[in-house]
């Protein structure tokens, strides 16, 4: 691919495979200005000929990453996915377009710079009804001293040291 890459200095190639319900980046190309070229990695046995094929198909624009995935909202709205971090977000164009922009892909890893608008900060449960029933809820503590042993304990196992319970509180 890098080959390939120097050879047409406008196009850059990122690959994707898939396991079973993931979209995974085998490639993911430099964040460029260059044309993103977006590949689907197919391998398995070849029907006919009973042996070992990789096929490559074309993942029409980052919507298509989403409809391959299988990323859409209840409301089969589609969701944006990165083509550097390869995660899915929102369904809001904007949000989208400046997520892009702090993105910096895989090999540095996404991150922005902001500090949250004043009551904007506050995060609370809100959806009660999916909330677990507990009766109770039981938190145990121990402390153990450690005594020094050399004890064998089968073929290729030997005991180091052993715990003795000094104090315990739930």
């Amino acid at each position: 691919m890098q080959k390939f890459e120097r050879q047409n200095q406008d196009l850059a190639i990122s690959i994707y495979g898939w396991s079973e319900k993931h979209l995974i980046p085998i490639r993911i190309a430099p964040k460029t200005d260059r044309k993103l070229i977006r590949l689907l990695l197919i391998s398995g046995v070849d029907p006919i000929t009973k042996e070992d094929a990789q096929y490559y198909c074309l993942i029409k624009g980052r919507e298509g990453l989403g409809r391959l995935a299988g990323y859409t909202t209840k409301h089969e709205r589609r969701l944006y996915v990165c083509d550097w971090c390869v995660s899915h977000r929102t369904h809001d164009p904007k949000i989208d377009a400046k997520y892009m922009e702090d993105c910096a892909g895989i090999n540095n890893p996404p991150q922005s710079a902001s500090t949250p608008e004043e009551g904007k900060n506050i995060y609370g449960f809100k959806r009660y009804i999916r909330q677990m029933d507990v009766p109770f809820i039981a938190i145990v503590d121990a402390e153990c001293f450690t005594k020094k042993v050399k004890q064998k304990q089968g073929a290729h196992t030997e005991a180091i040291q052993e715990h003795e319970p000094a104090s315990f509180d739930y």
